[in-house]
């Protein structure tokens, strides 16, 4: 497939119904960037890495693929998502642990040069925080 300024490939078709992964909840993408919530809280994604808008930053043998899967959920401890939502460079994931008040946790990560991810720095999130 090309694109007016560049050849890029179209990914195969995935499956991820698994006893291990459950069912796909939700999909929700942004710039060239995509997170799955599985029914058991689970969250993977693909695309495009820079900033860590995927949740991390590729190893040097993984540069340039243009598909990387990538769990979230083993990043944030024994808690899982219950819903994500993306922008166009950055991701966030609200876990289903309540803190003292019953509040839910946000977690953020992606680009972030304008404070946009609400962490309390201008400084890229390659994991979620």
């Amino acid at each position: 497939c090309w694109t007016f300024w560049r050849k890029i490939k179209i990914p195969k078709a995935s499956s991820f119904q698994t006893k291990e992964t459950g069912k796909i909840s939700k999909v929700v993408s942004g710039d060239n960037h995509t997170l799955i919530l599985m029914s058991t809280g689970d969250v993977y994604s693909f695309g495009d890495s820079t900033g860590g808008k995927i949740g991390r930053i590729p190893d040097k043998e993984e540069t340039g693929k243009l598909l990387l899967r990538n769990n979230l959920s083993e990043l944030i401890g024994k808690h899982k998502f219950i819903d994500v939502f993306t922008c166009l460079n950055h991701s966030f994931g609200i876990k289903e642990e309540k803190d003292h008040k019953g509040s839910r946790k946000l977690y953020a990560w992606g680009l972030n040069g304008f404070g946009q991810l609400g962490v309390g720095n201008l400084d890229n999130q390659i994991q979620p925080k």
